[in-house]
């Protein structure tokens, strides 16, 4: 199964690609209005800043003109300095243009301009501009000076006074260089929300075909993804986990017996060692423990005094130790007064060492042996 079906042909998919699609239209289509909303925000700062400019940088020179109101000279050399470095260099002002009240282009930045000439078609705006002074009156136009056609220009008309005539500032520039950024942003975001919502169309489209399981199509281990007769049944499942929780508790149980038995045999060998060494300690002849051995002969009767012997081989009990049976009890017995006592602990050491040997296997094969050879 392709990557496209396994997410077009179940059940669910259907309901997640065509809400996606519609909401990446409707994004598409609200890029209209956003990008409109952006330009307009853009060219009201653009306005805004007109008077600002004006003010702070243009009028100050204006001021220093001829009485009529004529820039030449010093004045247009400090006026166009002025304009170039601070105003043409923001991007949003391609020219700058001061106009008398009588319609007469007094100076520009733009060479190609017609300086002295009045036949340019913006005596309305001059005279708006003149009728609110300190405001800014744009215009959008399509002309240039002369009249000619020309790409969209945004034109700010500032009243101010050059020479103590009244005079209109113009700052114009093309509508493009002013929010074409914008535009482009808002452009590119549009051919972005257009390509999700064709692919995304595109899937919900996909999906409405007929679905081969409820979620989950073609994806790996996924029970509708596995082949007829290799489903996973849940009462398989459960017998088999039933039956690991069973051989976990066993080997616990085990487990804890063994260390049960462990526990026991330390503290067998514990009381073996404390009977041993308070054997070795006390003076005189040492006494045997008063307990009967299992398996061996029964306990003879000690007239005198018991001392410790070491008990033949074939009367050693081979059972176990884990029975619980006390150590001592299959190494020692009581016997009477008529054999010497032990009291050289170290003969005590051999003895013993002999009956440990004497409990191996081979140690009695050759014991066997040695008997029929004699």
């Amino acid at each position: 199964m392709g990557p496209i079906d396994r997410f077009t042909r179940d059940e669910v998919s259907a309901w997640v690609w065509w809400p996606a699609a519609l909401l990446l239209i409707v994004g598409v289509v609200l890029t209209v209005p956003g990008e409109q909303r952006a330009v307009d925000r853009r060219e009201r700062e653009a306005i805004a800043v007109a008077p600002s400019a004006v003010a702070g940088v243009l009028e100050p020179i204006l001021l220093d003109a001829g009485p009529d109101g004529v820039i030449e000279g010093a004045v247009a050399d400090r006026l166009r300095l002025a304009a170039v470095e601070r105003i043409l260099t923001t991007g949003w002002v391609e020219a700058v243009r001061v106009w008398g009240a009588d319609g007469q282009l007094r100076w520009s930045s733009d060479p190609g301009d017609p300086v002295g000439s009045a036949e340019a078609f913006n005596d309305e705006e001059l005279a708006r501009a003149l009728s609110s002074p300190g405001g800014v009156h744009a215009v959008r136009s399509e002309r240039d000076v002369r009249g000619a056609q020309a790409p969209e220009t945004l034109a700010r008309y500032v009243a101010t006074t050059a020479g103590g005539a009244p005079a209109v500032v113009e700052l114009s520039a093309r509508v493009e260089a002013i929010v074409g950024d914008v535009r482009s942003d808002w452009i590119r975001a549009r051919i972005v929300l257009g390509i999700a919502a064709l692919l995304v169309l595109g899937l919900a489209i996909a999906a409405t075909r007929e679905p081969v399981a409820r979620i989950g199509a073609g994806v790996p281990f996924y029970p509708t993804s596995l082949p007829p007769g290799m489903e996973l049944v849940e009462a398989d499942r459960d017998e088999e986990r039933g039956r690991l929780l069973g051989q976990v508790r066993e080997l616990t149980e085990a487990l804890r017996a063994s260390e049960d038995a462990r526990r026991g045999l330390e503290e067998e060998l514990r009381r073996a060692n404390a009977q041993l060494a308070t054997l070795r300690a006390a003076p005189g002849p040492r006494r045997a423990p008063s307990v009967p051995t299992t398996g061996s002969a029964p306990a003879r009767s000690v007239a005198h005094e018991d001392v410790v012997v070491i008990p033949e081989a074939d009367t050693i009990d081979e059972r176990p130790a884990a029975e619980g049976d006390d150590v001592l009890e299959r190494l020692v017995e009581p016997v009477s007064t008529s054999r010497a006592p032990v009291e050289d602990p170290s003969v005590l050491r051999a003895r013993l060492a002999h009956t440990a040997a004497a409990k191996k296997p081979w140690y009695r094969a050759e014991r066997r042996r040695r008997e029929g050879d004699g």
